[in-house]
């Protein structure tokens, strides 16, 4: 059966606006966040939730830029599709990170096996979303809306339209926060996207 996904990233957090590695810190939207998702709404951006399957991470700033978008309506959560573990650099920023010879080695890795304390390598990380998607794909209907992170969003659509080089290829594919793709999936899956 043919499908159709929307990929949306999550509102600015603090954590955004801080520049933060944050994964696991369950942050919730900013007030700035809210607003600018709510600016987007009226602009019609997103597509219009009848007759989809609405699904998030089951974080807290998911959680809540579904509901800035399409008000109080069920969802379903995937876990697997959270954003990466990032352990003791979590809520810390390039600038306070630079100097730390820990960090120096993760961000200097292009096997993705290096683990940060306490986090997930990229390595790791990848087939948890690889796991996650092929889990949504199987819980999805014909019509489907997911907000997710970026780091996850990324992993999606590299692997879908682009390649599974991490280090190439990731950071072009993170979407804004409150933007990212639609596209089909199953069996005839389109070749084609649209980012918004």
């Amino acid at each position: 059966m043919d499908k159709t996904i929307t990929l949306i990233r999550h509102g600015q957090t603090e954590g955004n606006r801080r520049r933060w590695y944050y994964g696991s810190a369950d942050l919730p939207l900013s007030q700035e966040g809210a607003e600018e998702l709510k600016r987007l709404a009226e602009d019609k951006i997103y597509p219009s939730a009848e007759g989809a399957k609405l699904f998030t991470s089951g974080m807290t700033r998911t959680n809540q830029t579904l509901q800035e978008i399409y008000g109080d309506i069920s969802f379903e959560t995937v876990e697997a599709l959270r954003e990466m573990r990032f352990g003791v650099f979590e809520k810390h920023s390039y600038e306070e990170l630079k100097n730390v010879p820990a960090y120096q080695l993760w961000i200097s890795d292009t096997s993705g096996e290096v683990i940060p304390e306490g986090g997930e390598s990229r390595r790791d990380f990848c087939s948890r979303i690889y796991s996650g998607w092929a889990e949504l794909e199987e819980r999805s209907g014909a019509k489907n809306i997911a907000v997710l992170h970026g780091g996850p969003i990324a992993v999606i659509m590299m692997h879908l339209f682009g390649t599974d080089d991490f280090n190439s290829e990731f950071i072009k594919w993170i979407p804004g926060p409150g933007h990212g793709y639609t596209f089909g999936i199953g069996t005839e899956m389109s070749a084609s996207y649209r980012a918004f």
